[in-house]
């Protein structure tokens, strides 16, 4: 044991030490809806599921609410309701879905957005979904919302600020790798 000294492992004896099973090994962590808390992931490798179920129990419409929030923010344009609603069913039926798109809803204070995100907060776990401001966008120390199912970037684009923080949005949305930095601030 190396308690006052520095050790130096060799990764090729931890791995023998480890395949008597007397261990799990895990390579990391993610989102992984209606997996076991430890599954292989696409190169085998074991991760841990941080995915909490939700506990919502699904009941038959309909929903006025929703419906006027949808109305409002598409201007009852059919085709737009029509493609945010196909957006939307596409995340709820498969949580883990990438879908490299930003719905981005731009309207008046109290126009619905915080009750159509808190609509799919509540469907897809709260455990399992952020929601953020502009200035953790911007931080570094962004492990609290990377990796969520969805983000509710709430109030991040004004007209004051739309061309300093597109760019940075565009990576995080698009990117395929992000880096996550964790810390505590004192």
């Amino acid at each position: 044991m190396c308690l006052n000294q520095e050790c130096n492992w060799n990764p090729a004896d931890i791995d023998a030490a480890l395949e008597d099973r007397a261990y799990l090994k895990v390579y990391g962590w993610d989102l992984a809806p209606n997996q076991p808390e430890v599954f292989a992931g696409p190169d085998g490798k074991l991760f841990l599921n941080i995915w909490v179920k939700p506990d919502l129990v699904p009941a038959p419409g309909p929903y006025p609410r929703l419906q006027r929030v949808f109305d409002w923010v598409t201007r009852k344009d059919a085709v737009s309701e029509r493609w945010l609603k196909h957006w939307l069913a596409a995340k709820i039926q498969v949580p883990e879905l990438v879908p490299k798109v930003a719905v981005v809803i731009t309207t008046a204070q109290g126009g619905g957005k915080g009750t159509l995100a808190y609509a799919l907060r509540t469907i897809l776990g709260f455990s399992n979904t952020a929601v953020i401001k502009r200035t953790e966008i911007e931080n570094k120390f962004n492990s609290r919302w990377v990796g969520k199912l969805f983000v509710l970037g709430d109030e991040v684009l004004t007209s004051d600020n739309i061309r300093d923080i597109s760019d940075l949005l565009k990576v995080l949305i698009d990117g395929t790798e992000g880096k996550i930095t964790t810390g505590y601030l004192a």
